[in-house]
């Protein structure tokens, strides 16, 4: 071999080096070498290969980086774990065509991606992103030997589970961020973080759970699956996964078939085989043949699709795809007994009969007449048991239905005390977040008819059992016919602190109103803190100022609750946060639909930067000085009107 050749590859992006010095600075041979004072550069001048120094450290590295960015930026580092600490090293291709670096210490060439341990040490850090060579390959990022994100196997359009990668990835060793050089910012930018939300996280729901980032919990069994325990499948633990509602057993060959699952991330492939030539039904039949295949799939999905991966063992580390995630969720063929298969199917046909019949379903309302009948007067007899709030009865209605009640006790704060006991972590913030943003949204666009709230802020927000939030209180709404969507009012109802300017100066309300008091709500459950309540020691701007000025000053993480820190995923509170200062702008026709926010909080598109928000105010400083607290009232507007 005369010529060195270096392919480095991570990802759908390569980079090719070839070097002689006879004709130009890109080439080497046998006869040649390249010293510490001598650099290669690419023939497209794009890369340089050379030694350098990272940092104030003075060791020497060989490295490649690239060649037209003012901040250096290596791509490679030959010898990571083997520094020369003089310039003598020398790199050159021996008699058998093996590239070497003479020096006391030899390297070997890593097929990923690690990230330096600092940035005067390119040592490997505790983070690596590169591609797992198992029988399916696909792109792992591991935390040491444990896996910390795992995409989809390449599926002939990309890997399910990562959006594309573009350009030369950097990955930085701090937040789990990969970035990105910008030609026209002159800088790096942040390309995307790992994991990116909850169901990113590898195998977060054990084996045969199946992670919907749009559910609460996140966390459910497949269909013809169980939770393996059920007490503890809650949002604090899902690992333990779930299990078959029938076994499976050899000998029943008979009694066996598949369930087609849609639009997955596909499971680990560590125990996995792959052909590419086979179709989908010579899998299918290679699987059944096999007591132990769990499931089969096509390998690539392009066309018709081809190609057949085969699962043995248990299923793990599964999610659904959404379109707004990714947009190469795969089908996978589950191996399940025969009467399973017959339940779903009915389920099926079930759902398909009463489709239609939905729209007037209502939960029973029952007097406290019928309950007492029903429950003979809360008899000692009919007690089940007691919970947090109180003691649970037995009851049956007059047309014979079972029924269990919960009675309030005077005292029962248990459960309320026990829900104050722990901060709620990121994921189930953001679970708030979405889910009164989607609240909103039917409000506004979905409902037969639009309401505009008039009054949203944190104590009218509910959260039930599951911590998924219910919006209430619509005493001060409003109810536009038709395509309207504004309003004004002489008398101005709501809540000081929630209100857009234009409804609290000149009682201009439209459904722009209920999303700046949007705003305001998110940034409260990003902070911690309410609007009005919350002054910083160095100024009298209230959250929203603060906020404000957090931001323009580049410092927006310091703004977050700090419960959030060892559960947040950081692009996606940047990105929330970015959101809420959207919501909040001066003037309505700056400030997005609802419509627009639910999507910008499930996608990673870039976002028009926003003005300055409104109501961007604070204490006169003779008002609250620096010894003085000051506790503000949350304080209702509630003039009655004429509807």
């Amino acid at each position: 071999m005369d010529i060195f050749a270096f392919l480095f590859m991570i990802s759908s992006c390569s980079l090719v080096f070839h070097s002689d010095f006879s004709n130009a600075a890109d080439i080497i041979t046998q006869s040649q070498s390249l010293r510490d004072d001598m650099t290669l550069v690419s023939k497209d001048g794009s890369f340089e290969l050379g030694f350098f120094n990272p940092g104030s450290s003075k060791n020497r590295y060989l490295g490649i980086w690239f060649k037209n960015i003012p901040v250096k930026t290596v791509v490679w580092v030959a010898n990571r774990l083997n520094p020369i600490n003089d310039s003598s090293g020398v790199l050159m291709v021996n008699s058998s065509g093996s590239l070497v670096l003479l020096s006391q210490n030899s390297t070997t060439v890593e097929w990923r991606l690690s990230a330096w341990k600092s940035p005067e040490d390119p040592s490997p850090g505790e983070l690596t992103f590169g591609i797992e060579l198992n029988n399916y390959p696909g792109i792992v990022m591991k935390k040491g030997s444990e896996k910390y994100f795992r995409s989809s196997s390449w599926n002939g359009h990309g890997y399910s589970g990562i959006p594309e990668i573009k350009g030369q990835p950097v990955l930085n060793q701090t937040v789990n961020l990969l970035e990105r050089w910008v030609e026209a910012d002159n800088k790096r930018n942040l390309y995307t973080s790992y994991p990116k939300d909850k169901c990113d996280e590898y195998n977060l729901c054990g084996v045969y759970g199946n992670c919907i980032i749009s559910e609460s919990p996140f966390c459910q069994c497949l269909e013809g699956f169980k939770p393996k325990s059920s007490e503890t499948w809650n949002p604090d633990e899902w690992s333990k996964g779930c299990v078959r509602r029938t076994q499976l057993s050899c000998q029943d060959k008979d009694k066996i078939g598949f369930k087609k699952f849609v639009g997955l991330k596909l499971p680990d492939t560590t125990n996995s085989w792959l052909n590419r030539s086979m179709n989908l039904e010579e899998c299918k039949v290679k699987c059944l043949n096999d007591c132990n295949c769990t499931a089969y799939s096509n390998s690539d999905i392009r066309g018709e699709g081809s190609g057949c991966a085969i699962w043995y063992g248990d299923l793990i580390d599964i999610r659904q795809i959404s379109n707004g995630y990714d947009a190469n969720g795969q089908d996978i063929y589950i191996r399940m007994h025969a009467s399973d298969l017959e339940k779903l199917e009915n389920n099926v046909m079930i759902d398909q009969n009463i489709e239609g019949q939905r729209e007037d379903q209502e939960l029973p309302l029952f007097n406290l007449a019928t309950i007492v009948a029903a429950t003979n007067n809360f008899s000692s007899n009919n007690k089940l048991g007691e919970g947090g709030f109180g003691p649970v009865y037995k009851g049956t209605l007059t047309d014979g239905q079972e029924i269990a009640v919960k009675r309030l006790s005077q005292g029962s704060g248990q459960g309320l005390n026990q829900m104050r006991a722990k901060a709620l972590g990121w994921s189930m913030r953001f679970n708030i977040i979405y889910g009164i943003a989607r609240g909103l949204l039917y409000l506004h666009e979905d409902s037969r008819l639009r309401i505009i709230h008039r009054d949203l802020k944190a104590s009218n927000v509910l959260l039930d059992s599951k911590m998924s939030p219910k919006i209430s209180d619509f005493g001060m709404a409003r109810i536009c016919g038709g395509d309207q969507t504004e309003g004004n009012t002489n008398r101005v109802v709501g809540t000081y602190g929630y209100m857009a300017p234009e409804y609290a100066i000149d009682g201009l309300f439209s459904i722009k109103s209920d999303v700046f008091s949007f705003g305001i709500l998110l940034l409260e459950i990003l902070g911690g803190k309410k609007n009005r309540r919350s002054f910083h020691p160095d100024h009298s701007l209230n959250l929203v100022g603060h906020a404000w000025k957090l931001w323009k000053e580049g410092r927006p993480l310091e703004l977050i609750d700090t419960c959030l820190e060892d559960s947040c995923i950081l692009s996606e509170v940047v990105r929330c946060l970015h959101i809420s200062f959207l919501c909040l702008q001066q003037h309505p026709e700056d400030r997005p639909n609802m419509s627009y926010v639910v999507m910008m909080l499930h996608s990673e598109n870039s976002l028009p930067e926003p003005k300055e928000p409104g109501f961007f105010v604070g204490k006169k400083s003779s008002l609250l000085g620096k010894n003085q607290s000051s506790s503000t009232n949350e304080i209702t507007v509630s003039l009655l009107e004429a509807r």
